[in-house]
């Protein structure tokens, strides 16, 4: 059944000076705006608008057109604002993108707030509209801002067949549940040491802006002492606020805490509070009550995994306040519990399961402090877990704000897309001086933001880890699958084993592999995981067969813990003679360290020998060339690094104890709970 058409405006650009004397005579009578219907796969170049199902929609149709369907999805709009439809992430993106010869379609969505449920239903009618009025395209491409970044992942897992490739900007990947548990985490510092006395609400918000406005007051009353400045900071660091917030002006230094500490506020007060208190309200009365949680969270331990815990510190020393006693307040204070039916809504509106089928580019500024960037690591991970990380790649713009891309970024950002679906391949993601190049030569007209020249800054960053992903939820202890077997209790650190945990250990090395387990099995929004001496056990019941189990990325952990983006290290062009060489990091793999990666693996066919994929499975891909380095025992030894894992060389030992494993997962491990 096809839909009707309610407005038709062609381009202005047909060949001749006669038709072009005519448009001008044409254009001078309002009769132009016509509302005719739309001729079946007979479509002409123009605008047309309309409504589908309650949605206004907008498709750009060119005359050059090159078969591809960029579906634009558009940040939030607050309730009952305003809500035309939208094609394009900005105007001057458009035109461009329109003159390339790419058709371009955007619903309004059905409803305005949280209305990711209308949007991915309105989306996707409207890409089927498109393919029975205008012909099927050859690729169609999901893309959006912000919001509309959450609902171009939601559309690429949900409408798999209708969707070649995704290119979420500044999106918030990391799903509703954890951007809002971060939320609450903002709020509930707010409260409790601002105002442990009032009736601020933090969940079950009847006012969303009275309560924003309350929770205002509260943080521009305490930045007037510096004993209030160390506690916004400290409630912004939860979230994971930046400390650099106006494109317009420099990076502070490391030194300027005032500075600093200045810009954690601006984003605390100006996006935070919006995000927990205002936003919320409309959130709630979708999901039927409240679906946030810090229940089990242990705030010292998740202070000591924010990006921005060496600032906070120096502001409660320098504020003669006690950081320790703050803590340990949040820890005291009654938990906030949420409803397991808004849970379940929020859930399916939406969570990732990193079950992608097309391929997926994400951009993001390296300080957004609204949709901060370690959504995407939330989002790869995801990826990871599934399995998919092939489909991935991640690009990063050196700029605070959010969304604060040039028209020129989000363009080279797309050819890279595009290049992808041509070729097969991913180029290297890594060549930040490529994009950028790419970028500077579209012109001064796209390396432009907000009237002011702005240079590209694509920059070789890996997002850090989203520290809430990392906490126990109270309640049952985690189902790990069938118990097959009794647990086994090691005597060594007090703690089990068990299910699939157990299995997998004694499957695919044990002892040497992975060492003892440090703590008991934790869980988060549903995952269960386990720490053990060299690496960290994942458990993925959705995923088939041996997947189900998955291990952490602890040797790139650790690398960025040390402060090194293993992404900027020297890359090599070519492997040595007898060594492996992995495209994929710039590194190979020679002697001992060769011999014991191909050698060592998990189990996926119970076939001897290790393949290629078991072992990739266990190490990763090498991310360093070997140096000398002094391990947590204080040996210096020969030390290569690989995404899961660490080889070290120790000479003295027999033979076959030469190359052993690192303690990464004891050396990572945030503690007992």
């Amino acid at each position: 059944m096809l839909l009707t058409q309610t407005e038709k405006r062609p381009f202005l650009n047909p060949p001749g000076r006669l038709l072009a004397v005519m448009l001008g005579l044409l254009l001078s009578f309002p009769a132009w705006w016509l509302s005719t219907p739309l001729p079946t796969h007979a479509a002409s170049p123009g605008l047309y608008s309309g409504q589908i199902n309650g949605a206004a929609y907008k498709i750009e149709y060119p005359a050059n057109w090159n078969g591809i369907l960029l579906v634009y999805s558009h940040g939030i709009v607050p309730v009952g604002a305003p809500n035309p439809a939208q094609n394009a992430s900005d105007p001057v993106t458009g035109a461009y993108l329109l003159r390339q010869g790419y058709a371009l379609a955007g619903s309004s969505y059905s409803q305005t707030g949280w209305a990711l449920e209308q949007a991915f239903t309105d989306q996707a009618a409207l890409v089927d509209y498109f393919k029975a009025n205008f012909g099927t395209p050859e690729r169609t491409i999901a893309w959006g801002s912000s919001l509309g970044g959450l609902v171009t992942g939601g559309l690429l897992q949900h409408y798999p067949e209708r969707f070649d490739a995704g290119l979420p900007l500044c999106g918030t990947l990391m799903g509703g549940i954890n951007y809002y548990d971060i939320n609450l985490d903002l709020g509930f510092t707010i409260k409790t040491l601002l105002a442990p006395g009032s009736d601020l609400p933090l969940t079950n918000i009847p006012d969303g802006a009275a309560a924003a406005g309350q929770a205002r007051r509260l943080v521009d009353a305490a930045q007037k002492t510096p004993q209030g400045q160390a506690r916004v900071a400290l409630a912004g660091a939860f979230r994971e606020s930046k400390d650099w917030y106006d494109p317009a002006t420099p990076q502070p230094q490391a030194a300027e805490l005032s500075a600093r500490q200045y810009n954690m506020y601006r984003w605390v007060r100006n996006y935070g509070i919006t995000s927990n208190f205002e936003n919320r309200t409309d959130i709630e009365r979708r999901a039927g009550g409240n679906f946030s949680s810090n229940v089990g969270v242990d705030y010292r331990q998740l202070f000591e995994h924010t990006g921005q815990k060496e600032l906070v510190k120096a502001l409660y020393a320098q504020a003669g306040l006690s950081l320790e006693g703050d803590l340990q307040a949040l820890n005291n204070a009654p938990r906030v519990s949420s409803d397991p039916a808004a849970v379940n809504y929020l859930d399916r509106f939406i969570s990732f399961t990193g079950k992608i089928q097309a391929p997926v580019l994400t951009l993001h500024t390296t300080h957004d402090g609204f949709v901060v960037p370690e959504a995407e690591s939330a989002y790869a991970g995801a990826i990871q877990a599934a399995g998919n990380s092939g489909l991935l790649r991640q690009l990063y713009i050196h700029r605070p704000g959010h969304c604060t891309f040039t028209p020129a970024e989000i363009i080279t950002a797309l050819d890279y897309l595009k290049n992808r679906l041509e070729t097969g391949q991913w180029a290297d993601s890594q060549d930040a001086a490529r994009f950028n190049r790419a970028a500077a030569s579209l012109g001064e007209t796209l390396n432009t933001r907000n009237k002011t020249a702005t240079p590209p800054a694509f920059i070789r960053y890996q997002a850090n880890h989203l520290p809430r992903l990392g906490l126990r939820l109270a309640g049952q202890p985690p189902n790990l699958g069938p118990e097959t077997r009794l647990p086994v209790t090691f005597p060594e650190t007090g703690f089990s084993l068990r299910g699939a945990f157990l299995s997998f250990w004694n499957n695919n090395g044990g002892l040497p592999v992975f060492g003892f387990p440090l703590d008991n099995v934790r869980q988060t929004n549903g995952q269960a995981y386990q720490w053990l001496e060299r690496n960290r056990l994942e458990y993925h019941p959705e995923n088939d067969g041996p997947y189900r189990v998955l291990l952490g990325l602890l040797g790139s952990e650790a690398l960025k813990r040390q402060g090194i983006d293993w992404g900027t290290l020297p890359r090599l062009k070519s492997a040595p003679a007898g060594c492996r060489y992995f495209t994929e990091t710039g590194h190979s793999v020679c002697g001992e360290f060769l011999a014991y990666w191909q050698s060592h693996g998990l189990e996926f066919d119970q076939k001897n020998g290790k393949s290629y994929a078991e072992s990739l499975a266990l190490f990763g891909f090498p991310i360093t060339e070997p140096r000398m380095e002094r391990n947590s025992s204080g040996d210096t030894v020969l030390t290569q690094w690989f995404e899961r894992a660490r080889l070290e060389l120790h000479p003295a030992n027999p033979p076959e104890y030469r190359v052993l494993l690192g303690r990464v997962g004891a050396e990572l491990f945030p503690g007992k709970q």
